[in-house]
C-alpha cells in the first residue's frame, strides 16, 4: 500500500488579525496562494477540489504533500472536505498540518496535524517536534469506514 499524506486539502483560516482562504475555484494551486511540495502529484478537477494524482497509489512507501505559508494562527480555525475513494490504513492514511514551522512536511519539523486512518480508522490530533510524533488527542476507534467511497468534514 502506498503511503500518502495530504496536508492543507482545502483550507479556511481566520483570525482576528489576519484572514486566509483558498477553496481552489480558480482551478489553481500554483497561485493566489501558492501551494508548494509533491505539486506534480496534485491537480485541481473541474468541480473545484484538489485531488491527489498519482496512479502509483497502491504500491510502494511514497508521501504527497502540499502547504502554504499563512501567519493566520492565533485564534484560528482550520475546516476541511475530503472524499476518500481509498482504504486508509496503517500504511495509507492523510495527515492535515494545522501549523508547521517548515513548508518541507516530508521530513523533520515542528507543527500539529490531524491524522486520518491508521489501524484504527480514527481522527486524531497530534503533535510533532522534529521526527517524534506524540498523539494528544485519541479519537474514537472505526469512526471511519473500513471501505473506500466515503466523505469526512472537520472544523478545528
Amino acid at each position: 500500500m502506498k503511503r500518502f499524506l495530504l496536508f492543507f486539502l482545502v483550507l479556511f483560516s481566520t483570525t482576528m488579525q489576519a484572514q486566509f482562504s483558498d477553496n481552489f475555484s480558480d482551478l489553481d494551486f500554483t497561485q493566489n496562494p501558492l501551494w508548494q511540495g509533491s505539486d506534480a502529484k496534485f491537480v485541481v478537477n473541474n468541480s473545484g477540489q484538489l485531488q491527489l494524482n498519482d496512479n502509483g497509489a497502491t504500491t510502494g512507501s511514497n508521501k504527497a504533500y502540499l502547504a502554504t505559508q499563512s501567519q493566520a494562527i492565533m485564534l484560528a480555525t482550520w475546516e476541511c472536505s475530503l472524499s476518500l475513494k481509498v482504504v486508509l490504513t496503517s500504511a495509507n492514511y492523510v495527515r492535515f498540518y494545522l501549523v508547521s514551522d517548515t513548508l518541507d512536511l516530508s521530513s523533520s519539523l515542528n507543527g500539529y496535524f490531524v491524522m486520518l486512518g491508521g489501524t484504527t480508522k480514527e481522527v486524531s490530533l497530534y503533535r510533532q517536534n522534529g521526527l517524534t510524533i506524540t498523539k494528544l488527542i485519541d479519537g474514537n476507534d472505526n469512526r471511519l469506514p473500513a471501505a473506500a467511497g466515503y466523505s469526512v468534514h472537520f472544523k478545528s
